[in-house]
């Protein structure tokens, strides 16, 4: 190789090394300002917690600064998404409500597009249809994906869970099947949380686990016709 040709691969490499490590570098902060947002997002799931005074609005910016830096990174579209399901628990104008399920709604359906296999942003697909009353194959689709990608993950089985009970009545025989396999999968972990689901949504008889008599608390499960 001549030395005209050795100098130009060597400022090639050079080139090729200087643009990955600027990619690893937006990707690096990139990923800091989602994982601040994570952190958040867990602290706020404490029983009792409360937004402090603009804490979402700075979270929302926080995972936004995070997308200009890197709009293809599958975990910050997802923690947006999951920042627009916490502002929409919290609007008390229904068309906010509505606007912020839009929304996660859409960043979670970009978030599965880069990631296809997170439990998460399925159970929460689904979760943001419930909200907007799309009760449709999208939505049981979501579910099903849920539970195939997350069988042992608590966090999606219950908020699965959680859609599932809600959609109970428009489901059909498969679907309800589906949905007590979840909740078979999410009572070996989460017993009492599911137990008090199944009462919120007045299907006592769906907090238990097949063919178990008591329920987490020890009492008798009741049994309805499905």
């Amino acid at each position: 190789m001549s030395r005209w040709r050795r100098a130009c691969a060597a400022a090639a490499l050079s080139t090729c090394v200087g643009w990955v490590g600027y990619v690893a570098a937006r990707q690096a902060a990139a990923d800091s300002y989602a994982n601040d947002v994570a952190i958040q997002i867990d602290s706020w799931s404490q029983p009792g917690r409360k937004f402090r005074g603009d804490e979402l609005s700075r979270a929302i910016a926080g995972a936004a600064r995070s997308l200009e830096i890197a709009p293809e990174s599958a975990f910050a579209l997802e923690e947006m998404g999951a920042l627009q399901v916490s502002r929409l628990r919290s609007a008390v104008d229904p068309q906010v409500a509505v606007a912020a399920a839009r929304a996660a709604h859409a960043y979670f359906k970009s978030s599965l597009l880069r990631r296809p296999s997170s439990p998460n942003a399925w159970a929460n697909l689904a979760l943001a249809k419930f909200y907007l009353v799309e009760i449709d194959a999208e939505l049981f689709d979501a579910l099903a994906r849920s539970a195939e990608y997350g069988p042992w993950e608590p966090q999606s089985q219950l908020t699965a869970l959680f859609v599932g009970l809600g959609v109970w009545n428009q489901a059909s025989a498969a679907q309800r099947e589906m949905i007590l396999a979840i909740r078979d999968r999410a009572v070996l972990r989460s017993a009492e949380e599911v137990t008090e689901m199944a009462k919120g949504f007045n299907r006592p008889e769906l907090g238990c686990a097949k063919n178990t008599p008591k329920s987490a608390g020890g009492r008798a499960c009741p049994r309805a016709p499905a």
